[in-house]
C-alpha cells in the first residue's frame, strides 16, 4: 500500500471496498501511511482507517510542528502506535498475522517483539 502522507486517504476507500466486497489479501505490504491504513486492513476494520485520520487531523500531537521536531516528520508516528491504537484499537484476533518492519537508517528488519530478524 502506497505512503504519501494525507494522499492515503484513497488507499483507505479502496481497502475498504475490498473488505466490503469480502476480498481479503492474505499479506500486506505498506510504507508509512499504507503501513497505517494496512492495520485497518489487517484487522479487517471497515472505515477504522478513515476514523483515525478524521479524528486526529487537527492534533498537534499526530500531524504539524510537534511531530515534525520529536519524529522527524509531519506525522506523529510515536504518537499514533503508543497513544491513538490505545483510543482506537483494533481487532488483535483478526490482526493476528505475521508483522515486520524495516528501519532504512539502520537495514535492519525486525518483528512485532521489536526483535532484529
Amino acid at each position: 500500500m502506497q505512503g504519501g502522507g494525507w494522499k492515503g486517504f484513497y488507499t483507505l476507500g479502496v481497502i475498504d471496498c475490498l473488505m466490503q466486497n469480502d476480498i481479503n489479501l492474505s499479506a500486506v505490504v505498506g510504507c508509512s501511511a499504507g503501513a497505517m491504513a494496512a492495520i485497518g486492513y489487517m484487522s479487517g476494520q471497515i472505515g477504522w482507517g478513515a476514523r483515525v485520520n478524521l479524528m486526529h487531523r487537527h492534533d498537534p500531537n499526530y500531524c504539524g510542528i510537534g511531530p515534525l521536531i520529536r519524529d522527524g516528520g509531519v506525522t506523529g508516528f510515536s504518537y499514533y502506535f503508543k497513544n491513538m491504537l490505545k483510543e482506537m484499537p483494533v481487532d488483535k484476533k483478526k490482526a493476528e498475522r505475521p508483522i515486520a518492519a524495516h528501519d532504512c537508517f539502520r537495514n535492519k528488519y525486525s518483528d512485532r517483539k521489536n526483535k532484529i530478524l
